[in-house]
């Protein structure tokens, strides 16, 4: 049975919790900037708005992973050489 790593799901929920909390802050502003060249209500208006939200949150997404990848990459390199020092 494979082991759950407590630190993989708090990871996820995070990256959750932000993307939901982006995603309804962004759409609604890419929504009403959208509406000053699209009638309300125009389909087309929607579309480009929730494309333009998907890319904007992946590249969030995106950013924090690496981030976090790279802090873990240093921990990593600080514990070995405390352990040669010792």
């Amino acid at each position: 049975m494979h082991r759950i790593a407590l630190k993989t799901i708090t990871k996820t929920i995070v990256v959750g919790a932000f993307t939901f909390a982006a995603a309804l802050i962004w759409r609604e502003f890419i929504v009403d900037v959208l509406h000053l060249f699209f009638p309300e209500g125009e389909i087309l208006g929607d579309f480009i708005a929730a494309v333009i939200a998907t890319i904007i949150l992946v590249g969030f997404v995106y950013i924090f992973l690496k981030t976090e990848e790279e802090a873990e990459y240093v921990i990593k390199k600080i514990r070995k050489s405390r352990k040669k020092k010792k």
